[in-house]
């Protein structure tokens, strides 16, 4: 008989390397039904403006948070803070479904 919580961790794993696989299936065929005005300059130069706005203001946000709530140095913070940004933009599920487990 199987101990249940590692029943629970292979049914996790499981749920991880389905969803890896076919979620990204989805949402290319959901891209597929896009209508045209979805793709134009207009909704381009939105799109850069609110990343211009709402990515300063992250990071921002994540440096004052470090710098003076966790009393990092200034360019620690900036660091970390930038860093969290390029990892929050392309998450990557597959990486914890492809660790090793024990």
């Amino acid at each position: 008989m199987t101990d249940s919580s590692s029943l629970t961790n292979n049914l996790a794993y499981l749920w991880l390397l389905f969803a890896s696989f076919f979620v990204p299936f989805h949402f290319f065929f959901a891209g597929m039904g896009a209508p045209a005005g979805a793709l134009g300059w207009d909704a381009l130069k939105l799109g850069l403006i609110v990343t211009g706005v709402v990515l300063p203001v992250r990071i921002a946000t994540i440096w004052l948070q470090r710098r003076f709530i966790m009393g990092e140095s200034a360019m620690g913070s900036l660091r970390v803070a930038t860093a969290h940004r390029r990892r929050k933009l392309l998450p990557n599920p597959s990486r914890r479904v492809l660790r090793p487990r024990n």
